[in-house]
């Protein structure tokens, strides 16, 4: 799988804090059957804002580490850019690093506020030729309260990055309802962990990876954890999911009773 949003690089932000603490979290996340990950640390933290070179000086010491460890895994560079218009000037200047260095942008969609003109800041990454990869949209308030201004302001054909633990209830029924729901959409969707360790926020997909599978389909699973991460990160065109429209299941042996068990795995 490959997992597009983690704070896997140390020193920086809340995620690793140390080489040892990144180390960790890539060999969980390798023994759960991820095989690219992304260190998409926080663009500004505690009022400073990272350099681009600090983040691809960190990720090639980690690779090097990895490898002498013989994890099965291999990290790439990105940034998680909050979709303000404070920051659109960094974007347009290409002052901040895309994934894998290639034309997507993880864009974190704030948690607490809408932004003036969100969806003409949208369209202006796009016309600077970046494809915006929206980042957890389902633990936006404004987007839980109206879910019409979720579909109004983010267009179908962007991409959307779910995170794995909203899918599995880690972040509340409100949450984990609109993530399903979004993953039910006629849109392309991106599923990443939002990885920050390994005792919380664990860098994992699998059992997202199996809920999806058995709730839309084996192909549309694979899709959202590899196929379209993969696309993001080659710059080839990203795919809707071919999903089952049928009814969610009831009662414990549905979808509520599958997240239970699969929280208890994970």
């Amino acid at each position: 799988m490959v997992d597009l949003h983690t704070h896997v690089m140390f020193g920086w932000d809340d995620g690793a804090g140390t080489i040892e603490d990144s180390v960790a979290m890539a060999r969980l996340a390798s023994d759960n059957g991820t095989r690219i990950m992304a260190a998409t640390p926080h663009l500004v933290w505690s009022g400073v804002t990272v350099d681009p070179q600090t983040i691809r000086d960190r990720v090639a010491q980690l690779n090097e580490r990895i490898a002498q460890e013989g994890i099965d895994i291999r990290i790439v560079v990105g940034c998680e850019v909050p979709a303000l218009w404070d920051h659109f000037n960094l974007i347009k200047h290409k002052k901040v690093l895309t994934l894998g260095e290639g034309s997507a942008l993880l864009f974190e969609v704030p948690s607490h506020q809408h932004p003036l003109r969100f969806a003409d800041l949208i369209f202006q990454v796009r016309m600077t030729g970046l494809t915006p990869l929206m980042a957890h949209p389902e633990r936006s308030t404004p987007f839980l309260q109206n879910h019409d201004l979720f579909r109004a302001t983010i267009d179908e054909s962007i991409p959307v990055q779910i995170t794995a633990g909203s899918l599995l209830g880690a972040y509340g029924k409100s949450v984990g309802g609109f993530a399903w729901e979004i993953v039910r959409q006629e849109r392309p969707i991106v599923i990443a962990s939002d990885g920050h360790g390994v005792e919380h926020r664990r860098p994992r997909l699998g059992s997202a990876h199996a809920m999806l599978a058995g709730e839309l389909g084996e192909e549309a699973a694979d899709l959202m954890c590899r196929g379209n991460p993969a696309a993001l990160l080659e710059g080839n065109p990203i795919q809707i999911a071919r999903i089952s429209r049928k009814a969610p299941p009831e009662g414990s042996r549905g979808l509520a009773g599958r997240i239970r068990r699969a929280l208890r795995r994970d």
